[in-house]
């Protein structure tokens, strides 16, 4: 077929009444590529960003921190680094409070002005260095000032064991040698004047590395992790990354469902665009244009549409990636607009797909339907009842119930796909629900984050070893605790962390999903990352190395951790006693009575322990990270509701228009316009039932399996999911009856109230 002759048939379908919903179509698809586009764009972009701050700091590929001198020197002369730094003075554990309130705690690190490295050189975004000899100014690391509200002339006290350093905040600057705090320790930088001025216990040095092939970071950090602390480029990028990733693959099938969604609302209102189309269809097929042109007609005008849709979503999916980056773009700027033309046509495909799945078999049945019946009067209802309508005879339901539960189902084809319509829309109001509850139930439940413990005891060095458990055991608000005490481990010859915990540890409040706690020596739980990086699984026997000594556990079971993407392990502080006596625990973490506030108790502590321990209350998380995953959500939601019910009401004003003679024929045999309209209307609300009936099943089983998929993606494992709220899922129901009666109500009132004659003559 010539192309002119194509496009004369495809005009039609963008013109006069058919344009609006063309420009319908051209919406739905726009925003639904918004979403896919920027959940491709979100996790490259991101990626992006952190490479390009890397390259310009110079990024250290392997970090290494000792207290021995020759241990630093000797990995640094490993033959595998390309160049090094200098050492530098650096300390752990430095609390840092605002007035009277405790903001923090950072790690703090000497370095001069004119001493900053040429390898993982911090990138001073606001404000300047220290200056040279000035022991009251810091640099404060920027995600930690980001999430902390800390700008430039505020004033900060340093504190460590009993030593205290006011300083001035000068400057801002990124740093990218671990995860941006608050998941990652954050760091302030001082001039070594202002360092020896607090004089920090435990003092170490720390080196920066590039090594010859970057991308053996993670062997050559298992080779020297027993002999320094260390840290790699690797591991870091992904951590940074790895919220961003969540977040464009929320938004990537996010905007698939949209589009499956509209898909099906597509499907149903080109079907009903055919059936009022069936007199033009018919001329054209009489003056020769066969059913193949015809479907193709109907066919590549749609696609023609979504395609320009996909455009517009592109354009403006490149406009907002930069800005969905979340914690990448705040701390390192967003990289601006990006027009990726892969998400172009990766986008393209999934539309297109999508539409001429949505538009062929409709489309093929116009062009298929013979002449004669086209160009045929519309044809009045079977004249038998309905097994529906003959069931709400036998209950004695009245003439107007009867009469709209055989309307109900009168055009099958079209009744399916319009309560298909409606059950998206309830599974896109489910799904939202379980969502918001599942993140509220993280948010409100450290436990599942694994971090239990509501008050954090860090002994000092010089206080005795039964100095925290005795106060620990005489404060009333205390109900358990148990210790911890991390390090660095491998597993052939990657790293991960691990942490030796003693105590109370079964009463503790960890949340196992599989298996048991730890009971004896030789045991380990871990994370669920942790199974899924290393290939194993409950039950399993595995030799690891800490601190160079190895140690074969078994895994009795696995526990919802957010920590390290839950890429870790916990094994019995008896195994560290074993092997070196005199070893202790790091931190004490307590559960509290119900009814005590950890505030209270950890100053009752701190006040007991005094200088012999550092006392923090833990902090409740905040919800405000995952602000723009439930944005997503609810937009994605409100846009199927919205289309949804934009293809009821075209729906139902077909029907109402296909319908007006056997309305016509009502109103003849003594029907009142009140009561034809309530026939409509009960058509529409068995639709609508049908629609819960299958939306509401549909959309809890799809809540649990994608809020437990995300789980499993950020290494919690499944189980986190949480049922949608009762409350919610109840008010679906009269809402679906109610919005869908209203509807019919509107697209029926015209045809109810006109003169009989003029409704026998409608076509």
């Amino acid at each position: 077929m010539r192309p002119t002759a194509l496009a004369a048939l495809v005009r039609p379908e963008v013109r006069g009444r058919r344009l609006r919903a063309m420009l319908v179509l051209l919406v739905v698809v726009a925003l639904a590529s918004v979403a896919i586009v920027a959940g491709l764009s979100t996790q490259q972009q991101a990626g992006s960003r952190w490479d390009a701050a890397f390259a310009e700091s110079n990024g250290a590929h392997v970090t290494i921190t000792s207290d021995d001198p020759a241990a630093l020197r000797a990995v640094a002369a490993d033959p595998r680094v390309a160049a090094r730094s200098a050492a530098y003075d650096v300390s752990f554990g430095v609390e840092v409070t605002r007035g009277t309130r405790l903001v923090g705690e950072t790690g703090v690190l000497a370095m001069a002005d004119r001493a900053r490295p040429d390898i993982a050189r911090p990138l001073l975004r606001e404000g300047r260095w220290v200056r040279p000899g000035a022991a009251d100014e810091a640099v404060v690391d920027r995600a930690f000032a980001l999430d902390e509200g800390i700008g430039l002339g505020d004033r900060l006290t340093l504190r460590q064991a009993g030593r205290t350093l006011t300083v001035t905040v000068v400057g801002q600057a990124v740093n990218l040698r671990d995860t941006f705090y608050p998941d990652g320790d954050a760091t302030v930088w001082l001039d070594p004047a202002g360092y020896a001025a607090l004089a920090p216990r435990g003092a170490a040095r720390t080196v920066f590395l590039r090594l010859h092939d970057p991308d053996a970071a993670e062997a050559f950090v298992a080779d020297v992790s027993g002999v320094v602390g260390t840290s790699d480029w690797l591991d870091t990028r992904t951590d940074v990354l790895r919220a961003g990733s969540i977040f464009g693959t929320f938004l990537r099938v996010l905007g698939v469902f949209v589009m499956v969604a509209a898909a099906v609302v597509v499907a149903g209102s080109v079907a009903t665009r055919v059936l009022a189309r069936r007199r033009d269809i018919g001329l054209l097929k009489a003056v020769g244009v066969t059913p193949a042109q015809v479907t193709g007609a109907v066919v590549l005008a749609h696609a023609v549409v979504a395609a320009a849709g996909v455009l517009v979503g592109w354009l403006l999916g490149g406009l907002l990636a930069g800005e969905l980056q979340l914690q990448v773009a705040e701390v390192l700027g967003s990289a601006g607009p990006v027009f990726d033309p892969g998400a172009l046509l990766t986008t393209l495909l999934v539309v297109e797909v999508l539409v001429v799945a949505a538009t062929v078999i409709p489309a093929r049945r116009a062009g298929h339907t013979p002449t004669t019946v086209a160009l045929a009067p519309v044809p009045p209802t079977r004249g038998h009842r309905s097994r529906l309508a003959a069931a709400g005879e036998r209950l004695g339901l009245g003439p107007v119930p009867v009469a709209g539960l055989r309307d109900a189902f009168a055009q099958p084809a079209r009744a399916t796909m319009t309560a298909l319509a409606l059950g998206v829309a309830v599974v896109g109001v489910v799904v939202t629900a379980g969502f918001s509850r599942t993140i509220d139930g993280v948010i409100g439940d450290p436990a599942v984050t694994g971090e239990p413990e509501e008050v954090r005891v860090f002994p000092d060095e010089s206080a005795s070893r039964s100095a925290v458990p005795r106060a620990l055991d005489a404060e009333p608000g205390v109900a358990s605790w148990f210790t911890e005490t991390g390090s660095e481990a491998t597993l052939g010859k990657e790293q991960f962390l691990a942490n030796a915990v003693g105590g109370d540890v079964a009463d503790a409040g960890f949340v196992v999903r599989e298996g048991r706690m730890i009971e004896h020596r030789g045991e380990t739980v871990t994370g669920y990352g942790f199974l899924q990086r290393f290939g194993v699984d409950v039950g399993d026997r595995i030799t690891v190395r800490i601190e160079e000594q190895p140690l074969t556990l078994t895994i009795v079971g696995w526990y919802s951790e957010a920590e390290e993407a839950g890429e870790m392990l916990m094994y019995p502080f008896a195994d560290v006693a074993a092997v070196d006596p005199r070893a202790r625990p790091d931190s004490y973490r307590v559960a509290l009575a119900p009814g005590a506030d950890r505030v209270a108790v950890a100053a009752s502590l701190a006040e007991t322990l005094g200088p012999r321990a550092r006392v923090e209350a833990v902090p409740r998380d905040s919800a405000d990270v995952v602000d723009p995953f439930l944005l997503a959500v609810d937009l994605i939601s409100g846009l199927v509701i919205v289309v949804a019910l934009a293809n009821l009401a075209s729906t139902l004003a077909l029907v109402v228009r296909q319908r007006a003679r056997d309305l016509a024929v009502l109103r003849a045999v003594g029907f009142t316009p009140r009561q034809a309209v309530g026939v409509v209307a009960t058509g529409g609300v068995v639709l609508a039932l049908l629609a819960v009936a299958v939306g509401l099943p549909l959309g809890w089983w799809l809540s649990g399996a994608a809020n437990d998929a995300v789980g499993a993606e950020i290494g919690m494992g499944p189980g986190i999911a949480r049922s949608p709220s009762w409350a919610v899922v109840l008010l679906v129901v009269p809402l679906a009856v109610l919005v869908t009666a209203g509807l019919a109500v509107l697209a029926a009132r015209r045809a109810a109230t006109a003169e009989v004659a003029e409704l026998v003559r409608y076509e």
